[in-house]
C-alpha cells in the first residue's frame, strides 16, 4: 500500500500521486479494492422508454383537449404539436 508524503494517508491502488492533495506517493501501489464492473445500460431500452412516455403524453393532450375543449372543431393535432 503506498503513502501520501504530504498528507501522511495509505493509499490503496496504483495511484502515482495522492488523490487527496496531488502529492507524490512513496511506496508499492496494491491493486484496486474494487472490482471494475462495467455499464450495462442499453441504449435501446433508454429510447423505447422514451418513445413510449412521449406517446403517452400525446394521448393524454389530444384526450385532455377532447374533454376540456368547446368541441371537436377545435380540436387539432397541429395544435396539441
Amino acid at each position: 500500500m503506498s503513502r501520501c508524503t504530504a498528507c501522511a494517508v495509505r493509499i490503496e491502488g496504483t495511484w502515482e500521486t495522492c488523490p487527496l492533495c496531488g502529492a507524490s506517493t512513496v511506496g508499492a501501489g496494491t491493486p484496486a479494492p474494487f472490482p471494475s464492473v462495467p455499464l450495462t445500460s442499453s441504449w435501446a431500452r433508454l429510447l423505447r422508454m422514451l418513445l413510449l412516455v412521449s406517446l403517452g403524453v400525446i394521448a393524454v393532450s389530444l384526450a385532455a383537449q377532447l374533454l376540456l375543449g368547446r368541441g371537436a372543431e377545435l380540436f387539432g393535432a397541429a395544435r396539441s404539436v
